[in-house]
Parts: structure tokens; C-alpha cells; sequence
């Protein structure tokens, strides 16, 4: 449900924040082991002060920010919760039905061993919420599936990201970077490898992670917005943590950019469309290298843009509905046909809602 959080407490006043550092430094003080681990100033965060000591615990950053013009006197906490319950697992994410685990560990944390006057973890409020789920594919296949991921209906101004840009010809990973949320579909077990190389660290039991697609949405969160839309009455944390906000995240982005349907070659999908004018589409999806090219060149000098591009969508809609992905099968991937993944998505997260179902009633 959930990889990385980044949460806030605003202090009520300046003393009670400096009183904060101050026993942070301390504790800081009493267990660390190098001068790294000490709380210091931060050069690329101005007006705050950082400690990566726990981060084998979870708490990866705990920094405190003071910009006295706004009354802003915080604690930041960039947390991975699912080491707080699983320790050294940095495979998993945190399911729902492990949150009053890693609560209760957080505040043990926080409250009785750091000594700070601190809320309850799901009353913190939200910076940034990375919902993720890991889905089980063949490990050679995950390099197709995020190749095929590439030639979807991804937004101009995603890809036309620098960032985007700069990893979209990574063969382990599918990044796109927009203003508010990053969608970022990866091969777990080859990322985790690549990071033992670059920051020369050993993952415990790391072929665990083999076969595991990682789908994850890393979002900004905008309070408002999310109000308007009725998901939040207010930006605390234990609104956040559900597998239903999860869900519609996860499949609202998987179903825009790259949709239901198996994936075949032309020939197949062809015979499968029993239509010219579907496979008419297929064709051009296919000579222009992805959905989004082909709508651009299917607009192009149209008199009522609007219009087309709503025919353009049922088209799409319709080659769904019948089980075909709008995008070809390469022939250098030597098969006929490749399963979607929307089923295998909607079954991880049935069997979710089923032993959370099950959890709640043992309660009772």
C-alpha cells in the first residue's frame, strides 16, 4: 500500500521547537557512532538541521525546519514505515493491516525513547505519500512489460520532463515526472541491485525481490484538491492509509496511460478487432511508436479537435473492451501474445480487501 512518506508536525511555538532539537541532539548525541550521524545543518535545505541515523529503523531523515516569517517551526520526517515493523525488509511495502504496528512503534520511537512532545503518527500531517503495490511477473518478462509501458498514452508535458527524460530509455524502469505525482513502474529486484553498486550496501535477502513489478505513485499531496474530491475531510495521515486511496491512485494512472487488454502482434490483433477501423488504429499507434503520437497525428488539422479526440478515445476504448492492448508486440520479443496486467493488478488488490475484511472481523 505504502513505500516512503514524508510527514510534518508544526510546533505550536518557537520554545517548544527549540526544546525539540534540543532533545533530539541529545539523544543523537548519546547513540551515535560517527559525525555523520550527528544532527547538523543541511546546505540544501536552508534553515534546517538533519539526522540520517535511524534510517535503518525507518526514519530515514528526521530534520527540523524553521523559517520564522510564515511561523513555520517543524519536524520532518522522510519515513520508509515498513522497516518499522519488518526490519530490513526494504522489498515489502506496508500493508493496511500492519498501521497500528508501525503506529505504535513510531511513537514508542518518537515519544518514550527521543523524549518528544510529539501527536500520534496518524495524526501528522502529509508532505508527500508514496502508495505502492508489487505484482508477481515472470523476472524475464518485466523488461517487456516496461517497454511496452513506453509506447502508452503518456502525457506531453510528463514526457517532455527533463527528468522523464533523463531515465526513459532505462531498461528497468518506467518514470514519468509531472508537477504534483510521479508514476514509477520498476523492476524491484534490478533497482535494489543497481542500488547495492552505487551506495556499496547490502540488502538482506535480496532475491526475495526477483519477479516482483513494483507499481508506485509518488504523490505531492494537495490538501484542497484532495478535499474537493472527497477522498480527505483533512490532511492527517490515518486518512491516507487505505487501500482504497491506494487503489484508485494505482489504477487511475495504470488505466490512463496504459490500460486494459492483452498485447499481440499486428497480425493477431488484426484477427482479434474484426474491425478496419480499429485495425486502422492499431496501424497507426504502431507506425508512430505509441498512443499519444498517433492522437496527435489523428487530430492534426482537424476542423472540431474535441470531437475527434473523443472518437479517438472510443476507438481506444473499444480495442480495450475486446481484450487487445492498443499497443504492438515487438518482433524482436518473439511471441504472439503477452497477458495484461489489469487483472493480476485488480486480483492483488481483492485478496487485499479480503484479508483486511477478514482482520477487521476477528476484531469483533
Amino acid at each position: 500500500m505504502v513505500d516512503t512518506l514524508y510527514i510534518y508536525y508544526n510546533f505550536k511555538s518557537y520554545e517548544e521547537y527549540k526544546k525539540a532539537v534540543a532533545l533530539t541532539d541529545e539523544f543523537v548525541e548519546a547513540n551515535a557512532n560517527k559525525s555523520k550521524d550527528t544532527l547538523h545543518k543541511d546546505n540544501k535545505h536552508p534553515y534546517s538541521v538533519v539526522t540520517y541515523m535511524f534510517a535503518n529503523k525507518g526514519f530515514e531523515e528526521i530534520r527540523f525546519r524553521s523559517l520564522f516569517d510564515n511561523g513555520y517551526y517543524a519536524i520532518e520526517i522522510l519515513l520508509r514505515p515498513k522497516l518499522l515493523v519488518d526490519k530490513n525488509n526494504y522489498i515489502n511495502v506496508l500493508y493496511e493491516d500492519e498501521v497500528d504496528t508501525a503506529r505504535n512503534k513510531f511513537n514508542k520511537f518518537l515519544q518514550d525513547k527521543v523524549g518528544l512532545d510529539v501527536p500520534d503518527m496518524l495524526k501528522w500531517k502529509v508532505k508527500r505519500i508514496d502508495y505502492a503495490i508489487d505484482i508477481r511477473v515472470k523476472q524475464d518478462l518485466i523488461p517487456q512489460y516496461i517497454e511496452l509501458f513506453k509506447h502508452g498514452n503518456i502525457p506531453h508535458y510528463a514526457l517532455e520532463n527533463e527528468v522523464t527524460q533523463m531515465w526513459f530509455n532505462k531498461a528497468n524502469n518506467f518514470y514519468l515526472v509531472n508537477k504534483n505525482y510521479v508514476v514509477n513502474f520498476y523492476d524491484r529486484y534490478a533497482t535494489l541491485q543497481i542500488k547495492q553498486k552505487q551506495y556499496n550496501k547490502k540488502f538482506t535477502d535480496i532475491e526475495r525481490a526477483k519477479s516482483l513489478l513494483r507499481l508506485e505513485i509518488q504523490l505531492t499531496v494537495s490538501t484542497d484538491k484532495m478535499k474537493r474530491k472527497g477522498q480527505i475531510t483533512k490532511n492527517e495521515l490515518g486518512q491516507f492509509l487505505n487501500v482504497e486511496l491506494c487503489k484508485s491512485y494505482i489504477m487511475q494512472h495504470f488505466d490512463s496511460i496504459i490500460g486494459a487488454g492483452n498485447y499481440y502482434t499486428i497480425e493477431t490483433a488484426k484477427s482479434k478487432c474484426k474491425s478496419d477501423v480499429l485495425y486502422d488504429i492499431i496501424k497507426l499507434i504502431n507506425s508512430e511508436g505509441s498512443i499519444h503520437a498517433a492522437k496527435e497525428l489523428y487530430l492534426l488539422n482537424k476542423r472540431n479537435p474535441d470531437r475527434v479526440a473523443k472518437r479517438f478515445s472510443k476507438l481506444i476504448n473499444d480495442l480495450r473492451r475486446k481484450n487487445v492492448n492498443p499497443v504492438i508486440l515487438p518482433e524482436h520479443f518473439n511471441c504472439n501474445k503477452l497477458k495484461g496486467l489489469r487483472p493480476i493488478i485488480e486480483e492483488y488488490f481483492d485478496a487485499g480487501f479480503i484479508r483486511i475484511k477478514r482482520r477487521k472481523k476477528n476484531y469483533e
